[in-house]
C-alpha cells in the first residue's frame, strides 16, 4: 500500500468500528463479520483487516465489537487503483 503512495503523509487505509451482537456465539459474530466484509468491501476489491474484541461492557455482559481497517486503494490485477475515497 505504501508503494502505491507518492506522497510521504498519504493516507494509507481507514478503520471502522462496529458493534457485533453478544447474543451471538464467538463463530457466529466471526461469520457473520467475515460476511458483511466480504459483501460490502473485499468484492469490491478492497483488502480489509480485520480483529474481533469482546472486552466486559458498563452493565457487566459482553461488549462484543470489531475493528475493521481498509485499504483506500482497491487492487486491479496486479496494482493498486486509484484511491476510493466513497
Amino acid at each position: 500500500v505504501e508503494a502505491a503512495e507518492k506522497r510521504k503523509d498519504a493516507q494509507l487505509a481507514r478503520e471502522l468500528e462496529i458493534a457485533l451482537p453478544r447474543e451471538l456465539s464467538a463463530e457466529a459474530r466471526l461469520e457473520l463479520l467475515r460476511g458483511f466484509v466480504r459483501e460490502h468491501f473485499t468484492r469490491r476489491g478492497m483488502i480489509a483487516d480485520c480483529a474481533i474484541h469482546c472486552p466486559k461492557a458498563a452493565d457487566g455482559g459482553q461488549a462484543p465489537h470489531a475493528h475493521i481497517l481498509l485499504t483506500l486503494r482497491p487492487v486491479e490485477g496486479d496494482a493498486f487503483g486509484k484511491k476510493a475515497r466513497e
